[in-house]
Parts: structure tokens; sequence; C-alpha cells
């Protein structure tokens, strides 16, 4: 048999299905499965309730749906998962599949009402005639994706579906004198809503239309570690040769301790949703293990990991099956799909068609078919039409707290204004930048002309202060130096040179020690002294910076 059509023993993040293999797969649920059974048996409207994660999908298909089939009571599952349709469409589409996949001979009624639906169809089996079980899966998402509009309608003819006679809206219809062509006695229909533990309250928004809505219940809770223990070993033990993945193999003692206390001590309850992930995560090694040639095997602690191992399988479960797609851009394309595309803005699932996620998020049936072999999303055949959704209640939390933040639209259009104009800012300052810089560039040519000067003034400088004094002295001309004195500082003044600069100083040292030796020669004593002690001021600050 080829390996592409070879199953798992465990399904992982999909429900158990209600086909004969997962039938035979499907352990540890045997009280539930009596006490359901005789629960629908006795009433006309049942409400399963219980906690996300628990399996009351798989409880339905793979456990009460066989039992009921075999009292001539037949299923049919209907969940209210599209808006797009009109609320009567999404019962005769899924009823007339579900009677084409089961053999049914479906003859349907007339689709004014459910009431008239059901009061006018026929299914045969054979030539058994077979007692309709209208079985409203995820029934919650009358609240999360149908509108007020469309809620009322379902609840009033669902009310109308359990009521003790004739519909009053069916009656007021009636010309005067007008019979029905069937009697007033209600369908021979059951009802079964099963919906999340949490929406349980809701329901009273219901009654108005529904008066008995809460009168049958039946609450499914988490499973213990006897029926724990079942679901873990006996689908590793089913022998069936070409029909499975992996060989039957069996679990040590010490493992199955390790994984149930785990999954107790984790939330303080076994959930059967992470009890299948980590027992699939394990068959996978199991038959990795035996493809390499190892057939008695035998799950030990590490196959598990310890804790930490398998907390990581059950957190990150999500971004590990968007990981296995072969490019990041697919990657990023199939995140959004989950995160913005199948999950409305609270985080409730919603279903989408394949042309749809093809369209608007990019992602090719390959990639599609990729994430349902992980089990992420569970694919669905609707009038050849393929739509998908993910796989459990359960992983719209994990996908919803994977949820990347996304930049709100009007603040996505401010930025790319902002953007703009700082493109035209940058673009002004960098041509007022050009013309400073140019500016620089003339200032600094125009500095560099002043220094070419100037250097040529300190050397004329140079000769007035040392060279011409050397030259006067000896003929008495010293008087002439005074000239010289005089036009120095007033140079300097006009400069503004700062006069901390070493040369500058060196300069005006000399320059009072000139004005000395003209003064001493002249016989000004008095002046003489001042110009030498202003002169040697100077050189001793210089000294001192030396």
């Amino acid at each position: 048999m080829n390996e592409s059509v070879l199953h798992d023993r465990y399904p992982g993040a999909r429900p158990f299905a209600d086909t004969d293999i997962d039938h035979r797969l499907f352990f540890g649920r045997d009280r539930e499965i009596n006490e359901l059974f005789y629960q629908v048996l006795g009433a006309r409207l049942l409400v399963l309730f219980g906690k996300s994660g628990l399996g009351k999908t798989s409880l339905l298909q793979a456990g009460v749906f066989p039992r009921l089939r075999e009292q001539d009571l037949l299923p049919l599952p209907v969940r209210l998962n599209r808006s797009d349709l009109p609320p009567l469409d999404l019962f005769t589409t899924a009823i007339a599949e579900t009677c084409a996949r089961s053999g049914i001979d479906y003859t349907p009624g007339e689709t004014s009402s459910l009431w008239e639906c059901f009061k006018t169809a026929v299914f045969w089996r054979g030539e058994v005639l077979q007692t309709p079980v209208l079985v409203l899966d995820q029934f919650e998402e009358i609240f999360t994706l149908q509108t007020a509009d469309k809620r009322q309608w379902l609840a009033r003819q669902l009310g109308e579906l359990v009521g003790d006679g004739l519909p009053q809206s069916l009656r007021a219809r009636l010309q005067p004198g007008e019979k029905l062509p069937y009697s007033e006695k209600p369908p021979a229909v059951k009802i079964v809503l099963s919906l999340r533990e949490d929406y349980l309250g809701a329901l009273q928004e219901l009654s108005g239309e529904i008066p008995r809505i809460l009168e049958n219940r039946f609450r499914l809770t988490t499973l213990n570690r006897e029926q724990a223990h079942a679901a873990v070993l006996k689908p590793a033990r089913l022998a069936q040769e070409g029909v499975f993945a992996a060989q039957p193999f069996d679990y040590e003692d010490a493992a199955v301790e390790d994984l149930l206390t785990f999954l107790s001590d984790r939330t303080g309850e076994i959930e059967p949703f992470q009890l299948q992930i980590l027992c699939r995560q394990v068959e996978q090694q199991v038959a990795a293990a035996q493809t390499k040639g190892q057939q008695d095997v035998h799950v030990d602690e590490a196959y598990l990991g310890g804790r930490t191992r398998m907390e990581a399988v059950l957190q990150n479960f999500y971004l590990d099956a968007v990981r296995r797609l072969p490019s990041r851009r697919l990657r990023n394309r199939a995140r959004d799909l989950c995160e913005e595309g199948l999950l409305d803005s609270q985080g409730h699932r919603r279903i989408l068609e394949e042309k749809d996620i093809q369209e608007r998020y990019k992602v090719d049936t390959t990639a599609l078919q990729a994430l349902v072999d992980a089990r992420l999303l569970r694919k669905e055949e609707r009038q050849e039409v393929f739509y998908y959704e993910l796989s459990h209640d359960s992983l719209a939390q994990p996908v919803l707290n994977s949820r990347r933040w996304r930049m709100p639209r009007q603040l996505k259009i401010g930025l790319w204004v902002a953007a703009g104009i700082a493109v035209v800012v940058l673009g002004v300052l960098q041509w007022e930048k050009q013309q400073a810089d140019a500016h620089a560039r003339e200032l600094a040519a125009t500095a560099e002309k002043a220094k070419k000067a100037r250097a040529e003034a300190e050397r004329i400088l140079d000769y007035l202060i040392f060279d011409l004094r050397d030259k006067l002295a000896p003929v008495g001309r010293l008087d002439l130096v005074e000239d010289v004195h005089t036009q120095v500082e007033a140079y300097y003044e006009r400069m503004g040179v700062d006069e901390e600069d070493p040369e500058v100083l060196r300069r005006r040292s000399v320059t009072f020690n000139n004005q000395g030796d003209r003064l001493l020669a002249q016989g000004t004593l008095e002046g003489a002294l001042q110009a030498y002690q202003a002169g040697l001021t100077i050189r001793e600050a210089l000294a001192r910076r030396d």
C-alpha cells in the first residue's frame, strides 16, 4: 500500500473523524459514549458542553455517531461557520452532502423553514427509514460568526423544530379553509447542540425562542488517569497490517507515567487535545526508528524528552507546523492566513474558501496541504469546493498569542505622508548644506589668503624688530626704533591678535626691550625701566609656559 494513504494512530491536533479507522482508534471515553448516547435517545434537544480541548467533536464523531446508526438514527452534522450564505442553506447543503457521503437515499424537504424541511424530508438507509439527528457542532459560532438578525432567525427555527405542534408562523400563512398536506405533529427529529462551556450562559439569550434549551445537558470533563492510559496504550498496540504508518509498538510504564504526570501537573487536568499532540510526536519518532530497521519498539522516557521538550512541543505546535514550509516568504504568508484570515479580531475561528486564500494570502494548494498534513488546518469539501479552518478550537489561542502587531491603516497612511514630507525637507536641507559647504569653501579660500598675508606681515615684523634694531644700534639711531615700536603696537591692535600666542608675546617682549634700550640711550631712565619690566614680565610668562 502506498505510504501516502497510511493512517496515524494518534490524530494529533485534528479531532477524531467519523470513519471506520477512527472509530477503532478512539479509546478512553466508553462511559461518556454510553451516557451521551442514551441521553440523545431520551431527549428531543440536548446540549453537550465542555471546555475547549476536551474532545467534544471526537466524542460525537468517533464515539456516539456509530452507536446512533445502530439504532437507525442518522447523525447530520452542521456547522454555522459561514456568514456568506443564507442560514437555511447551511443546513440543506450540509444535510445533502452527509447523505451523499453516507449512502443515504435522501428526498429533500421543503425549504421555507427548518420545520417544513424535516417534516417533508425522507431518509432511507437501504430499506430502513432513518430518524435524523441534527448535530450543531461548535454551536458557539451562532454568537461569534452570525449577525444578530441571523442568530434570532436560527433560534426561532430551532425552537419551532422542537416545539409541540405546528409553528405559529406556518399557521399564519394558511389561507382560510386551506389544509396542510401533512399532519401538525412535530417532525421526527432530534437536535444536539455542542458548544464550549464558556458559552453555556449565552444560551440564555436564545431561551425566548427555544424555551427548553437548557433542560437536557451533558457536561464533558477531562480524562481520568485510567481513561488516559487507554487513550495512550491501546492505539499503539492496535495491529492491522497495511493500515497504519507505524507498526504496533508499546510504552514502558515509566514513560506513560511521565507523560500523564506532566499533563496533569501542567493544568491540573489531562486534556485529550494535549495528549494527542504528544502521542503523535512519539508516533513519528517510532515510525522513523522502524524505518531504520528497529522492529520491537518500547517507548521510554527518552522519546518524550523530559518536561522541557514536552512543553516546547505543546507551545510551539503552531509555529513548528508553519516552519515546515520551504521559504520565508511562504511562511510569512501562512502566518498571515492563520493569524488574520482564519481568526477574527477576538480570536474566534473562521473558515475560508481555497480560492479566497490563494487570492488574498498567496498561499498555494501545496502549502495548504502541508499545513493540513501537519494537523494545523482542517480541509473540508462542500459541493466540490474546498474550505480550510484551524484544525482545533484549542489552537485559536496559541495562534492569537502569536499574532504579530500590525500597523493600523490610518497610522500607516499618516506615516507615508510624513515620510513624503520628510523627503522634501531632507531635500531642502541637503540643498542648504550644499550651499553652506560652498560658502565654507569660499571662506576657507579667503582664510588661506589671509593666512598667507599674515605670514608675510609677520616676516616684515621680524625684520623691523630684530634686523633693523641690530643695524641702528651701532650708529646710535635707536630713536628710529620708537616709530617701529609704535607701528607694531598699532598693528597688533588692528589685527586683534591673541596676546597669548607665543610668537606675538616674543615679539612684544623684544619690542619692549628695544624701547628700553632707546630710552636708556636718551637718558630717560624711568621710562627705560618700565619698558624693561614690561618685557621681563612677558619673558617670565613664556618661561612658565615652556
